[in-house]
């Protein structure tokens, strides 16, 4: 995703451009001056990637996230809130773009964490940590 940002950065797409341009003015072939372009792109996406380095962790929200079974994650988290929505296993797996199998996996996990028995629990948690944390 972070690649796909640095590629639409408007300013190395008209570093890129300038080169094309420059090498095509040059009466370089075009498929050279093509060449160039891409090749600063690629430079210009690789600098950006490296120099801002990996992408922060996301932060659990504010609340109570963890239960006797260990701190749920971010993803469990967003699980969590679709299972508050009323959404089936298989409708979140098409939100997530994830298998079902996968979101089973989750929810099970959720439950396991929070020491709950059912999605309903899961919902009645999601509900007072909503009003508290609003607070």
């Amino acid at each position: 995703m972070r690649a796909l940002a640095e590629a639409r950065d408007p300013w190395g797409l008209a570093i890129a451009l300038a080169a094309g341009v420059v090498a095509f003015a040059l009466t370089v072939p075009w498929p050279l001056a093509l060449a160039a372009a891409v090749a600063v792109v690629c430079v210009r996406v690789t600098a950006g990637l490296a120099l801002r380095g990996p992408a922060p962790a996301p932060r659990l929200p504010a609340g109570s996230a963890s239960g006797p079974g260990g701190t749920l994650s971010p993803k469990e988290l967003e699980v969590a809130q679709l299972v508050y929505e009323g959404l089936k296993n298989r409708e979140i797996a098409e939100r997530l773009f994830e298998s079902e199998r996968t979101v089973d996996n989750q929810v099970r996990d959720i439950m396991t964490k929070l020491d709950f028995h059912s999605r309903t629990e899961i919902v009645r948690w999601w509900a007072e940590r909503m009003t508290t944390t609003k607070k």
